[in-house]
């Protein structure tokens, strides 16, 4: 196994897929990370980083867009891009909303 070092300032988000969390950096690299989402969401300053929904942890910077659907959920569109939806629940979307507007 090789590991290496990606600055806090280079992430994109954190994802989860099939047990598997990785990290996406702004360059658009993908790696494996030793770490759960829980555990991730504890460690990044919320100020920056926001735990979207079960699947995501979304640094401020990679968040291009966001619009309501129809059920009142916020759809996310992130660079660089995943190839799939990134929902945060209407729930939350009032909050998702205020900290993008820090």
């Amino acid at each position: 196994q090789k590991y290496i070092s990606v600055t806090v300032d280079d992430i994109a988000y954190f994802y989860s897929e099939e047990r598997v969390v990785f990290l996406v950096t702004l360059a658009g690299n993908k790696y494996i990370t030793d770490y759960t989402l829980d555990e991730l969401e504890t460690m990044t300053d919320g100020r920056y980083f926001y735990r979207a929904n079960r699947a995501f942890i979304l640094h401020a910077r990679s968040v291009v867009s966001f619009q309501n659907d129809f059920s009142s959920r916020l759809r996310i569109t992130v660079q660089p891009g995943i190839g799939r939806e990134i929902m945060v629940s209407r729930e939350k979307a009032t909050q998702f909303k205020e900290w993008m507007g820090r």
